[in-house]
């Protein structure tokens, strides 16, 4: 951070100190990291007592809080920090009633009073089930809280609290490196199946949600979490954005006791199972150790609390190259993270409270990923994040009032570093037969950056049987992101079975010659706006939020919520962009940029004690939640508008001209010879030069005349006519934000005190879900250019040297006739005769010297079409719009069994234990909602429906901690889920532009399509079985193998070839030539079970030595099939029939056997990692 800046904020946190101090304000809180506290006093013949005085004490702190009773007899305390109180009720002619109270994060729990006859000094302890868990009587929300006590006692690999949310039904958690890479050393939360991107994080009611990407900006240290709650359906209302759930955490505070913690975990490969598929163990070592102290400054006044946690991991991944054996071997993945954060809370007066909050989070982590397997290209991957955050809750009679403000910073840099042995080279190698792979990773550098300034008010207060809480929000965002891809050095393009030039020794990677070299020209910017001192780069948001709700007692076992919540979020759309006239006029729905979403969303549940004792609650719950729009998306559209001097660009070539930013000619001025003649190692002082020159002149156009006025890639028309008109996406003008509709329906009741059971019926119904759509329909069978054809065809005759026929059927038949008879003819003017065979002539009609192919693509220049299947305006290429297309479904029963300080049995004490059962069904049309995935229809989006993201039919889970004899403890976590849905596709048919004749089975010009009489996730769903995979694939050879598709019957009704003639030149569907192995598998479950055992030492009456030992996966379960890496889905393809014994790909879903398995369950990116084969850990911690 800049002097400059730290200067301002420190002057904007002043600022706001005084407001907090001198304003209260018309509106009030209770954020979602808070808890409160309702009920009713009545005598003891059940009438209300009204004007009776509460007084709320907080155990911690000894703050007092008071309230008097409404006419109906109602309390109602709001904004409470969870932890315990005690309530005390004070009436005249009454004896004054005490209890203790619990309360728990965005919970509100119901403390009745029913008063007797007596003196005031007389006191009536109420019998309370203070510290145990309770049935909700309140509200209809779905979801669950994770405590501090589980927190600190169940086992937990690598300490990362969000890990236990898992003990949740329907709840998982997702490596960061799933989302994008820059989320390594992260980790999200699925909900409900979803992809965990847009799942709401809150931190004190703070929003750290990474609006970019995804899933969150900061890792909190767990011995900071006091708790957290997982909201699933019927979320509060205040909830910004909530369609695929929501996690609230609160922090620890300080009290008038003095507590603290000193621990350190251990864990190395001496202690644990072999990770890999080798036979060698790899080095493993990690060291995860912290502090952490709270007291009084002031007593009952002013307390604090500050922590820290250190995590530092040496990890090996196994690097297997079969044509460089040399770097085969272990290769360094490290990781090191520091998080740290301080609280200090305030007691102004009983009635004014205030406390500021600081949290920092910094890693810096290799990833597994880019080591590993036949990948040496590592990059590191460094974050830095800073919150600060100060809030101020005023109580006046019946009313609270609270402001809150935080700014968040978070910074995350991607950069080459290459790893002890690998190759210290400065040019990127990818073999292109091998997938073998050395050298700078691609993808660096990079660097992102987000700052938060959040202002809210939250409140409530009560009146009748009446708490009406409403807020308003005010969040500005900005972003920047730099993406200068490939400038870490050029990528070249080799074949290992093309040998070694020029009698270069073929271990040597940079002997071979490469086939083409992608350049960078050092830029990195996909935004015009200026942004953090950046001239470009910069995505903005200004979101402005309120709303209102009420809780209506109706009758003392009857409560109903309502509410409404309105959120404007003009930065999610790039409403300033103005399209070109030209787009306009030929596709309606882009005359102009998308408006500005007005998003109401209105909430409605009830909750039923029909027991009117408590014990029991039905309920039932309805609302509307909107989808955050990650950014990524508002970039893409924005980046068709930046100057391309300053966009990321990357000049390919594989024999042709490379010319700089002003058209000067670098490389291959003469000819694309030294490609081919020349090593790699012989053209790297080349290459490197060329990659400076582009980078100079792209950096020097940028300043020049030539750009003042940015020139607008990617969209039609404003180019000039023969310039390339690709682009990015554009969105829709009918553009809204997508959102969903959950509904839950469910039932709790205390079995026992301290056991409570649930059970929930729930759904979530999203609308108008993202999705990418051609408009121009590039590829439709239906807008074939007869005259576009008809030239592909002559030309490829032309270049084979065949006679031009009187009809195009008679000029194919000519081509075919002289590969019957076995002619040939000349591909270049130094190449040698070659002979004619038929793929020669399918290539020559998809791509020949006119430019013009038979097959689809985009329009490489204005007005001149150069595929036959174009699309619907030849003047355009690929019109791809985000679209409010997809729609989704979770549909589930929730089960939930949780037993808190419960006796248990003889001398055992249960202090906590969770059993959640989930089983449910997760189907859309796509898996990324929110990154728009491309439509598997083009002209029927929904077409394809069925189980896809992280859907599990089941998921079980156990969590407990159980306190044995002479202070011994003994804690589990358990999980079993069944395996994740695999979409059955045909493979790629290597044809390019063809690929309509064979894999478009609908005429949309959207290939590569689902295996017919199929779905999405169909294979581990409705094909459930190996056997009922074969059945399918042979159910298509068949009946549909070697039949035309829509685009080949375009062909045979305009008369341009006949059935022969497509089926000679392969431009029919394929077979599926694989089979299904005998000993295929299903797609693998996942199962772990974690143990801690811990003996408490005390010393004294303060302090507590508890040495530990965990074990993670202790039935050493070898587990698959992780999320982001399921066996793959692809068919193998070809137009001969499967032959005995081919399989397809290993790690497919044909070829995939027990013994056979690869992707295995490892060490994520950040510091957790379930399921890993065995591994012990000792600990040591020292609490007092």
């Amino acid at each position: 951070m800049s002097c400059r800046h730290f200067a301002r904020f420190s002057m904007r946190l002043m600022s706001v100190a005084c407001l907090l101090l001198f304003a209260t304000g018309m509106l009030m809180a209770q954020t979602t990291s808070t808890g409160a506290i309702t009920g009713t006093v009545t005598d003891p013949s059940g009438a209300a007592v009204p004007n009776a005085t509460v007084l709320l004490t907080q155990q911690a702190t000894g703050s007092v809080t008071p309230a008097a009773t409404t006419s109906t007899g109602k309390f109602t305390f709001t904004a409470l920090p969870p932890g315990t109180y005690q309530l005390s009720a004070v009436a005249k002619g009454f004896s004054t009633s005490k209890q203790n109270v619990v309360v728990r994060v965005n919970q509100m729990t119901n403390a009745p009073f029913k008063l007797q006859i007596g003196s005031a000094t007389q006191t009536v302890e109420v019998s309370s089930s203070a510290g145990t868990v309770q049935v909700d009587t309140t509200t209809a929300v779905v979801g669950g809280t994770i405590t501090a006590e589980q927190i600190k006692n169940l086992p937990n690999i690598g300490r990362n609290f969000l890990a236990l949310a898992q003990l949740q039904p329907g709840v998982q958690m997702i490596d960061g490196g799933n989302f994008d890479p820059t989320k390594n050393g992260f980790a999200g939360l699925s909900v409900q199946g979803a992809e965990g991107r847009t799942t709401e994080i809150n931190v004190n009611g703070a929003d750290i949600t990474d609006q970019t990407v995804g899933t969150t900006t900061l890792n909190l240290a767990s011995s900071s979490v006091h708790g957290f709650q997982v909201s699933q359906s019927s979320g509060d209302t205040s909830s910004d954005i909530g369609n695929t759930g929501q996690v609230n955490i609160t922090t620890n505070h300080g009290s008038n006791d003095w507590h603290g913690e000193a621990f350190a975990n251990y864990r190395s490969a001496r202690f644990a199972a072999n990770p890999t598929l080798t036979t060698v163990k790899p080095p493993f070592k990690q060291n995860q150790d912290g502090l952490s102290l709270g007291g009084p400054l002031v007593k009952n006044k002013l307390f604090f609390y500050v922590n820290g946690e250190r995590y530092d991991r040496n990890a090996y991944s196994s690097v297997e190259m079969p044509d460089f054996p040399q770097y085969n071997g272990f290769f360094l993945t490290p990781a090191f993270e520091k998080d740290a954060d301080a609280r200090v809370d305030w007691t102004i007066t009983p009635n004014f409270k205030m406390f500021y909050y600081f949290a920092h989070g910094s890693n810096r982590v290799v990833p597994p990923s880019v080591i590993g397997g036949t990948s040496l290209q590592p990059f590191t991957n460094e974050d830095v994040s800073n919150l600060h955050d100060i809030s101020a809750t005023y109580t006046h009679g019946r009313f609270t009032h609270t402001f809150h403000y935080d700014h968040l910073l978070f910074v995350n840099h991607i950069y080459s570093n290459p790893v002890a042995g690998a190759p210290n080279i400065p040019i990127n190698i990818a073999f292109q037969d091998t997938g073998e792979s050395f050298g700078p990773n691609l993808l660096s550098p990079q660097s992102t950056m987000q700052f938060d300034d959040e202002a809210k008010y939250d409140g409530s207060f009560y009146f009748g049987n009446h708490t009406v809480r409403y807020g308003v929000e005010y969040n500005h965002i900005a972003n920047d992101v730099y993406a200068a891809f490939f400038a870490s050095g050029p990528q070249v393009g080799p074949s290992v079975s093309n040998g070694p030039v020029n009698g270069g020794s073929a271990s040597d990677i940079t002997a071979y010659a490469p086939e083409f070299v992608v350049f960078a020209n050092g830029q990195g910017y996909f935004s015009n706006l200026a942004v953090h001192g950046q001239p470009y780069g910069g995505v903005f948001n200004q979101r402005k939020s309120f709303y209102i709700a009420d809780t209506w007692r109706a009758k003392s076992n009857l409560t109903i919520n309502y509410g409404i919540h309105f959120e404007r979020d003009p930065g999610e759309v790039n409403t300033d962009l103005v399209h070109p006239s030209v787009v306009g006029n030929a596709f309606p729905t882009l005359a102009h940029a998308a408006n500005i979403p007005n998003n109401f969303s209105p909430t409605v549940g009830i909750a039923w004690d029909p027991s009117g004792k408590g014990s029991w609650v039905i309920r039932a719950g309805a609302g509307m939640y909107y989808q955050n729009n990650i950014w990524n998306n508002v970039m893409f559209e924005r980046s068709n508008y930046i100057s391309a001097a300053v966009a990321p660009a990357f000049p390919f070539t594989n024999g042709n001209k490379v010319l700089d930013a002003f058209g000067n000619c670098v490389f291959l001025c003469n000819g694309g010879s030294a490609l081919t003649t020349q090593s790699i190692a012989q053209l790297t002082p080349t290459l490197l030069q060329v990659q400076t020159q582009l980078s100079a002149s792209a950096a020097a156009f940028a300043r020049s005349s030539a750009a003042a006025t940015p020139t607008i890639l990617g969209v039609p028309g404003q180019s000039a006519p023969g310039s390339n008109i690709g682009g990015n996406p554009l969105f829709d003008s009918t553009y809204r934000s997508p959102y969903a509709m959950q509904f839950n329906f469910g039932v709790q009741h205390q079995l026992m005190p301290g056991a409570v059971l649930s059970a929930n019926f729930v759904e979530n119904k999203g609308f108008d879900l993202l999705l990418q759509q051609d408009l121009n329909d590039v590829g439709a069978a239906r807008y074939l250019n007869q005259a576009a054809a008809i030239t592909a065809i002559n030309a490829a005759a032309s270049d084979l040297g065949t006679a031009q026929g009187a009809t195009p059927q008679d000029t194919v038949q000519n081509m075919l006739n002289a590969a019957a008879k076995g002619q040939t003819y000349v591909p270049c003017g130094s190449c040698a005769a070659t002979p004619i065979t038929n793929p020669i002539i399918q290539s020559e009609l998809l791509g020949n010297s006119s430019g013009v192919s038979l097959g689809s693509g985009t329009n490489t220049a204005i007005g001149s079409p150069s595929f036959a299947f174009g699309g619907r305006n030849p003047n355009f290429g690929n019109m791809t719009t985000y679209r409010n297309g997809a729609v989704s479904e979770y549909r589930a029963l929730q089960m939930e069994l949780r037993l808190e300080n419960f006796a248990g049995f003889g001398a055992m004490h249960i202090s906590s234990l969770t059993v959640s059962y989930a089983l449910g069904r997760l189907d859309a049309n796509q898996f990324s909602g929110s990154f728009g995935g491309g439509a598997g229809n083009n002209d029927n989006p929904r077409f394809y429906y069925g189980p896809e993201g992280y859907d599990r039919t089941s998921q079980l889970s156990v969590g407990g901690v159980f306190n044995l004899p002479w202070g011994v403890r003994f804690a589990t976590v358990n999980h079993f889920d069944t395996g994740f849905p695999v979409t059955p596709r045909l493979g790629d048919t290597g044809s390019g532009p063809g690929k309509i004749f064979q894999t478009d089975f609908y005429g949309s010009g959207s290939t590569g399509n689902i295996l017919p009489g199929s779905n999405l996730g169909a294979f581990n769903r409705t094909l459930g079985s190996p056997q009922a995979l074969q059945a399918a694939i042979t159910n298509y050879n068949a009946s549909e193998a070697l039949t035309d598709t829509p685009a080949g019957e375009a062909l045979l009704s305009a008369g341009l070839m006949n059935q022969s003639q497509l089926s000679a030149l392969d431009l029919v569907k394929p077979y599926i030539n694989v089979q299904v192995n005998p000993q295929q598998i299903m797609p693998d479950a996942f199962m772990d079970t974690d143990l801690t055992l811990a003996k408490d030492i005390k010393m004294g009456d303060r302090f507590t030595l508890t040495p530990e030992i965990d074990v993670f996966n202790l039935f050493n379960v070898g587990n698959y099939d992780p999320p982001g890496n399921v066996m793959g889905g692809s068919l193998g393809v070809g137009y001969s029939p499967a032959t005995a014994g081919n399989y397809g790909s290993p790690d497919s879903l044909t070829n995939t056997t027990r013994l056979g398995q690869f992707n295995k369950y490892g060490l994520n990116t950040g510091t957790f990692a379930s399921g890993i084969p065995r591994a012990f850990q000792g600990r040591i911690s020292f609490v007092f």
